[in-house]
């Protein structure tokens, strides 16, 4: 189909001989996309309800943050639009949520039609989700930036920045004294909302095989898989009863011949298959390191993805001592470890049923302060 219409696009470009135009049709219709239209004009004429909020997610990732923020507007009784990049549309991220009151809008390429529209000026709140254009890759590794999107467009969104570092880059300094920028992380800058309502989540008992999973990319930027590795090797030549899950792109080379049946690396997975494994799990591995300085940033200007799991699902982190307190980890709803991961995994592993549903309880407790803190700080800044 994509070759016919290229070809049916060159014949009927012959017939325009002023050349300038030609190229402009030529590159209009290459582009076009039917769907595409189809989901504007849908856009466009659809009615603007009372009490309506525009959520826009243009990169195909945080799906959970875009995901798990819903209730809180839904609490607050809102309509709420959402303009979704396709392909993260298609990872099912809203699997569990109640969509009552939602409307989705999936974009397979962005146009600032959308913007311009004349009913996007009309909406009394407007969410961009993202700030950083991961598609747009510049020559020193940095990302674009989407805030250029509603220049000339009158629109004063307000956007969630997943790292403070990018307020100067971006120039978002009169966000932050609008009340306009919100952080994941409780940090001295921005209002803090952490999005971890998924939906429906059943609690589970401890599993006789110990259960742990990982999520993320296996990448030393952004969690220690040495650490990892070294723990699992001792906990298997111990004959300790354990599995772990690690959901994410890349392998574990070289692991001992003892350790390989104690892991199951699944890959990068959707939404959907994402929360079935973490709803089946017992711990959390966030594999933050104290000695890695690139992971400081999950304590100074951006926070780690596996705190919204851990909230939303109520599963337990195994997690360094450095790390715990900013999250709200303690010795009561986590495993806190200062030196020895093997060690607090063990402690895990040990841990009787009942002791784990007294760990549940509390960071169930925890999650639900720090969603009323968050919708209350959401509530305050729509007032």
């Amino acid at each position: 189909m994509t070759r016919l219409r290229k070809i049916s696009t060159n014949i009927f470009c012959l017939f325009i001989w002023h050349r300038p135009t030609r190229h402009k049709v030529h590159d209009w219709l290459n582009d076009f996309e039917f769907d595409r239209l189809m989901t504007y004009l849908r856009y466009v004429f659809s009615p603007l309800r009372p009490r309506s909020v525009l959520l826009i997610e243009l990169n195909n990732c945080h799906g959970e943050v875009i995901g798990g923020i819903i209730p809180y507007f839904q609490k607050l009784g809102m309509n709420i639009d959402i303009m979704i990049n396709s392909v993260l549309l298609d990872e099912k991220n809203f699997c569990r949520q109640d969509m009552k009151k939602v409307r989705i809008y999936p974009i397979t390429k962005w146009r600032r039609c959308f913007l311009t529209a004349r009913k996007t000026r009309r909406y009394p709140y407007v969410f961009l989700m993202t700030s950083a254009c991961y598609y747009i890759v510049k020559p020193d590794g940095g990302y674009g930036c989407m805030l250029p999107l509603f220049e000339g467009t009158k629109l004063k969104p307000f956007v969630v920045e997943h790292d403070l570092n990018d307020v100067v880059q971006f120039g978002e300094e009169e966000m932050l004294r609008e009340n306009r920028l919100i952080t994941l992380g409780k940090f001295d800058r921005g209002i803090y909302v952490n999005p971890h309502l998924f939906g429906m989540v059943n609690m589970m008992p401890k599993h006789r095989t110990t259960t742990f999973i990982v999520v993320g990319n296996i990448e030393a930027k952004r969690k220690n898989f040495n650490l990892l590795t070294d723990a699992l090797t001792t906990l298997a030549a111990a004959g300790k009863d354990f599995k772990v899950i690690v959901i994410g792109r890349g392998t574990l080379d070289a692991l001992p011949a003892n350790v390989r049946p104690h892991i199951e690396i699944t890959g990068r997975l959707d939404f959907e298959q994402m929360f079935d494994k973490l709803e089946s799990a017992d711990f959390f591995l966030p594999l933050l390191d104290p000695e890695n300085p690139a992971h400081d940033r999950y304590l100074t200007t951006g926070v780690t993805g596996s705190a919204q799991l851990i909230y939303g699902f109520g599963k337990i982190p195994v997690i360094h001592k450095k790390f715990a307190a900013f999250y709200r980890f303690n010795d009561s709803n986590a495993v806190v470890y200062e030196n020895n991961l093997a060690d607090a995994m063990a402690i895990a592993i040990d841990m009787t049923p009942d002791e784990y549903a007294t760990y549940c309880e509390n960071m169930k407790a925890t999650a639900a302060k720090i969603a009323n803190e968050s919708f209350n700080n959401l509530k305050e800044i729509l007032s």
